[in-house]
């Protein structure tokens, strides 16, 4: 039988390997972090989920808010480029712009420029945001069911 020697102890101990006690604290401890962290993932997700529209119709509204502000018009050709470059990789969403002009000069809301961004998979959110130029040469952004409750 060899002889154990302080330095044979130590490489003794270190050859056991865990213990099962060892094991199970480990284990606790990594199924108390997973169950913090994946709540919080998981509500990452969802709000990142509720921006992607918010991204597209900002992006469609500055299109739009220059050309009507330039022309008097919505964007035609600049609207299906923008459509083409941001939207065809993903096939996410569908973008559409409208407008509404007034013809009476003594309304408050003179023009509105609409633009939503309609989800084509089931469980991604739509949005829809407006501008809203008023006769006192004001621009309100809004969300457009909100358009109505704008006034002097």
């Amino acid at each position: 039988m060899a002889k154990l020697t302080k330095s044979n102890l130590i490489l003794h101990k270190f050859s056991e390997g865990f213990t099962l006690i060892e094991l199970l604290v480990v284990l606790l401890i990594v199924g108390i972090l997973s169950a913090i962290a994946l709540p919080i993932y998981l509500e990452q997700i969802q709000k990142a989920k509720l921006v992607e529209p918010k991204v597209f119709t900002a992006s469609c509204l500055r299109v739009q808010q220059a050309n009507y502000e330039g022309y008097g018009t919505l964007a035609g050709e600049e609207n299906s480029q923008l459509e083409e470059t941001l939207f065809s990789q993903t096939n996410k969403y569908t973008v559409n712009a409208s407008l509404y002009k007034s013809q009476n000069p003594e309304e408050f809301i003179q023009a509105v420029v609409c633009c939503v961004a309609a989800s084509n998979q089931k469980g991604n959110p739509s949005y829809a945001q407006a501008l809203v130029y008023t006769n006192t040469n004001e621009v309100v952004s809004t969300t457009c069911e909100k358009v109505a409750s704008i006034k002097p």
